[in-house]
């Protein structure tokens, strides 16, 4: 629900939170979840350069994801003013959140 959240954070999460499936790495899971958000039209994920603004990010589409997730630099997060590769929640994610937590 933050704005632009780099892809390591997503397998940082899932390393802490997935350690009871076996055979799957944080990395897989992370990405099988970014994969789903984004086909379901929940997230949208960038390329940015520099921190994460509208001006400094490209969106990645739909048939780009596979390409830029197989990439390992994409789950690193960049040094200062490098390329990275972030996602944000848009309007029908963040609808979602507000419902799947009855948050009103």
């Amino acid at each position: 629900m933050e704005d632009f959240t780099g892809l390591w954070q997503a397998e940082a999460l899932a390393r802490k939170y997935g350690s009871d499936l076996q055979g799957v790495t944080p990395r897989n899971r992370a990405r099988r979840s970014l994969e789903r958000l984004a086909e379901d039209g929940l997230i949208v994920v960038y390329v940015c350069r520099g921190v994460p603004t509208d001006e400094t990010c490209d969106r990645v589409g739909l048939e780009e994801l596979p390409k830029v997730f197989d990439m390992g630099i994409s789950w690193i997060a960049p040094e200062e003013g490098g390329i990275g590769i972030w996602y944000d929640t848009n309007d029908d994610g963040f609808d979602a959140y507000r419902k799947a937590t009855d948050w009103q």
